[in-house]
């Protein structure tokens, strides 16, 4: 519970810079998720939107038992990810230097900075999940386990490969 509880506040900071990107400041947000719920809704509708989406896969995974699993790799991938987002965006709408982490990955990997953070974001989570599952799931991860969060790490890093070439590298 208290890693939901955690992953939600970085939700909600998060919401809350692309907030400040999108509708104060005006720019564009470089997320296929928020792109796309922006387009169909409008800013704010497209920032709700995001936020019950996120909010809603917290929940299932959290509540739903075969998933709990999936949900404490999906809590600790979003609070390093969320949290991160969220710092750049007050640091940038304060006008002082950004994106840290960022900067590191795009040193590193100039033209695919964004997969390469998020492939160490999704392997540190994955650490951490194995790490913590007794603390947090009370239980072995199973092979089904393994399975589910491979399967979700893949596709999240599909849609970030995808976000990466169609609206970052523009």
């Amino acid at each position: 519970m208290l890693l939901n509880i955690i992953t939600l506040g970085g939700l909600l900071a998060y919401v809350i810079g692309i907030y400040i990107r999108v509708v104060i400041l005006g720019e564009s947000w470089g997320n296929i998720l928020v792109v796309g719920t922006t387009a169909l809704g409008g800013p704010l509708a497209g920032i709700v939107l995001v936020f019950i989406f996120y909010a809603l896969i917290i929940y299932l995974t959290y509540r739903i038992t075969v998933f709990q699993g999936l949900n404490i790799f999906l809590c600790f991938f979003w609070i390093l990810s969320w949290y991160q987002c969220a710092i750049n965006e007050y640091l940038y709408a304060l006008g002082l230097p950004n994106e840290p982490i960022n900067l590191f990955f795009k040193w590193l990997f100039p033209t695919l900075w964004y997969p390469a953070k998020e492939t160490v974001f999704v392997l540190v989570s994955l650490l951490l999940t194995i790490r913590g599952r007794e603390t947090f799931l009370h239980r072995e991860l199973k092979r089904g386990d393994y399975l589910l969060i491979g399967l979700v790490s893949g596709f999240m890093l599909l849609l970030i490969l995808i976000s990466q070439l169609k609206y970052i590298n523009r």
